[in-house]
């Protein structure tokens, strides 16, 4: 059984009381406690049983019970448009052995309309084949089999392009851990991949989405003097894409994708730095942040938003609004440590937040945590980044003897990458290090002045800490003078 306090956080304050209402009217008071208690926060089990007076057996019996009500009270809720001839497919047996030929045929050709009409190609093939049935002694038996043939094939086609997406995505986030560039190779393979099936099925506006959202993340990501594939422009695929998305909002895969292209144009008005753009994007993405970080792990890396996040708190002095995010974040985003970049982002966010708001030790937490729950050591820039950040945080708490020997880890770890020197890395490397040595009014200067250097080499994909600012602030915390 998942964790029930982790479902009723997830719940929004309508589906709350709503659910909370059906407890009520099914006379089930005790369940209906138990679920007023576990909304609550501060509340053990321990606590629970002596306010319900009840002993550890029937406690859980009931936490079983308010838990199989939850699962009919979701599953009642999933609506979507044309369920009704989704539904009535699903039945073509019992129309093609009780109504007349003639009926059947004329109700099968009405779904095949329908179908066509809100592309839902999977339940086609179910269509074809009852018109092969019912066509077996006709010219039409010919006609629908090649139809079932060709829907078998484009399903075919259809699910390869949705595991190029899976592939693009994971290599995107193994290379934004390690930035081998063997994982950008394996990008350029993806995204010509999907550019060639986009152009078998040029009719196809399920296919055109999957290679709108690997061309896009195509172009936003990898640094332009690498790009290897020819595209249409970024600004030209978004476009389209959003025109077929605005088109068949009702239909519940492309309505669901309008929130994921709201970040695709944040990601690229932030990238020219148009703020205005940007703003009306990072808006309409935030407002959605929980269902975006929950649901579209599949099509994008959705915690890269979080640094747009802190960038924009910290730009606008809004750190206290972003603590309140991150609170709710911490109760309804379901993250473990299995997506592994994912939850190497967020915790680095929670991390970051935390030192910004002063709370070093948090922050100690934090990153700490990553650490214990996860191994990077085949993620060698991701490795070195949480090393670094722990060492600056060690430094500003005093505690150098564990500064410097992160530091060190860290010397060993630079010799064993071979496709990137990291003078990056050094520079910040030399400002820790003078954090250990005795502090004075000439160490911070030569610290700022690596500071300079360092911001200046920081940049491009192999960039390290993005959301920590290395200025005189810093520095004067880490060199207490």
């Amino acid at each position: 059984m998942l964790d029930i306090k982790e479902i009723i956080a997830q719940l929004s304050e309508e589906e709350a009381k709503e659910f909370g209402k059906v407890l009520i009217e099914s006379k089930a008071e005790k369940t209906a406690t138990l679920f007023n208690l576990l909304q609550q926060d501060g509340h053990s089990d321990k606590k629970i049983l002596e306010i319900l007076s009840i002993n550890s057996t029937a406690y859980y019996t009931l936490r079983s019970r308010l838990y199989d009500k939850l699962q009919d009270f979701m599953v009642q809720k999933i609506d979507g448009p044309r369920m009704d001839i989704l539904e009535k497919v699903n039945n073509i047996d019992h129309i093609i052995f009780n109504y007349p030929t003639t009926q059947a045929f004329t109700i099968l050709q009405k779904f095949e309309s329908e179908l066509k009409k809100y592309d839902h190609p999977e339940y086609l093939l179910k269509v074809y084949n009852g018109l092969m049935r019912l066509s077996k002694s006709s010219e039409q038996y010919f006609h629908y089999s090649q139809l079932y043939n060709s829907n078998l094939t484009f399903l075919i086609d259809y699910e390869k392009a949705q595991q190029l997406l899976g592939d693009f995505i994971r290599a995107m986030g193994a290379h934004l851990l390690s930035r081998n560039p063997e994982y950008i190779d394996r990008l350029h393979l993806i995204a010509e991949q999907l550019s060639e099936l986009c152009q078998q099925y040029p009719d196809s506006s399920r296919i055109y989405i999957l290679y709108a959202i690997v061309s896009s993340h195509y172009q936003l990501y990898v640094e332009e003097d690498e790009q290897e594939v020819e595209l249409e422009s970024i600004e030209d695929i978004v476009k389209k894409a959003m025109a077929i998305l605005k088109s068949k909002k009702k239909d519940h895969f492309f309505g669901n994708l309008m929130l994921l292209f709201n970040y695709l144009n944040y990601r690229y008005y932030s990238k020219y730095g148009i703020r205005k753009k940007e703003e009306e994007y990072y808006t309409k993405v935030a407002d959605d942040l929980v269902k975006f970080l929950n649901g579209y792990g599949f099509y994008a890396i959705p915690t890269r938003f979080l640094g747009g996040m802190l960038k924009r708190a910290l730009r606008n002095g809004e750190t206290g609004a972003l603590e309140l995010s991150n609170r709710k974040l911490q109760r309804q985003y379901d993250i473990g440590p299995d997506d592994l970049v994912n939850y190497f982002n967020y915790k680095m966010h929670l991390a970051l937040s935390s030192f910004y708001r002063g709370r070093f030790e948090e922050t100690h937490d934090q990153l700490n945590e990553i650490r214990n729950n996860v191994s990077l050591k085949n993620y060698p820039h991701a490795d070195m980044e949480l090393r670094l950040f722990l060492a600056i945080n060690y430094s500003i708490t005093g505690e150098l003897e564990m500064s410097n020997s992160l530091l060190k880890s860290i010397n060993r770890k630079l010799k064993s990458i071979d496709y990137h020197d990291y003078e990056n890395l050094k520079i910040l490397r030399k400002i820790i290090q003078s954090s250990l040595r005795t502090p004075s009014r000439e160490r911070v200067r030569k610290a700022l002045q690596l500071a300079d250097e360092y911001k200046h080499l920081n940049r491009g994909p192999y960039r390290l800490l993005d959301g920590l600012d290395v200025n005189e602030e810093l520095i004067k915390k880490m060199i207490r003078f």
